[in-house]
């Protein structure tokens, strides 16, 4: 859900706060930066806290930002949460990336590459799907919403995972 997040702040910002498109610029700027450092801070957390870890930890900041950016206004709201969206996207992908090497032994290759066709679609549907909901409703905050309520499915899915199998 970042790229339907990454399409609509920037129309929110502009639209609804008339900034002009340098500021929103630094304000993504600053978030990638922001989320650069925090994936090398997480990159040494991973072997002492494991993949699904901080896999929660990101859906929990994603799931944090999106209620942000769909309970407040305001600039600054604005600026915190699109540095914790940064920021949580950046957890998951390293997390991500040194789980799915793990999970298929010899066949690593065929896994980066679902994972990778996976990650291409998200890109594709998160967008649309953001883009669809804004033009039928007008509002970015029911967009931010859904998005929530997307990021919310994945803890059921998290959860499951981390129950030991019975054999």
């Amino acid at each position: 859900m970042l790229l339907g997040g990454l399409f609509l702040l920037p129309l929110l910002l502009a639209n609804n706060y008339q900034l002009s498109s340098l500021k929103v610029g630094l304000i993504f700027f600053g978030a990638s930066i922001f989320s650069s450092l925090a994936s090398l801070f997480v990159g040494r957390l991973l072997p002492n806290y494991g993949n699904l870890t901080l896999i929660y930890v990101g859906a929990t900041l994603m799931a944090l930002s999106l209620l942000l950016l769909y309970s407040f206004t305001g600039v600054a709201i604005i600026e915190l949460a699109t540095g914790l969206l940064f920021v949580s996207y950046s957890t998951i992908q390293v997390a991500l990336n040194s789980l799915v090497p793990l999970t298929l032994g010899n066949k690593v290759g065929l896994g980066l590459g679902v994972y990778n066709l996976a990650n291409f679609i998200g890109m594709a549907l998160g967008p649309a799907i953001s883009s669809k909901i804004l033009d039928a409703t007008h509002s970015y905050g029911l967009a931010f919403l859904s998005s929530l309520i997307l990021v919310w499915l994945i803890f059921p899915l998290l959860f499951r995972l981390t129950i030991p199998k019975n054999q």
